[in-house]
């Protein structure tokens, strides 16, 4: 495991999110963002092009402090390389907001 303190995600727009995306060495086959809004929520905006309809849904209505958005690019059968991942390129598998699963 490798834990890389980024200073350019310290308020980084959805842009500056995807650049660094697409500097990631190709050996590392998944990341974790974390960051602040408004970068982090316009990113999960402009990089979702599919997924689960009713959490696509509740990412729609914000991002607040400490949610969590699971997304992948490519498919099983396809890996696409860090440098080729482009908006609109994820697909969203969950999204959690703290305050709503304090219900679970």
């Amino acid at each position: 495991m490798l834990v890389e303190y980024k200073r350019e995600l310290y308020e980084a727009s959805a842009e500056d999110i995807l650049q660094v995306v697409q500097n990631v060495p190709e050996e590392i086959k998944s990341i974790l963002i974390i960051g602040h809004n408004p970068g982090l929520e316009l990113f999960l905006a402009m990089m979702v092009r599919n997924g689960e309809q009713a959490r696509m849904h509740r990412a729609s209505l914000g991002f607040p402090t400490a949610s969590l958005a699971v997304l992948s690019v490519g498919d099983e059968n396809e890996e696409i390389p860090w440098k080729n991942v482009q908006k609109t390129s994820a697909y969203l598998h969950d999204f959690e907001v703290p305050k709503e699963l304090a219900t679970l």
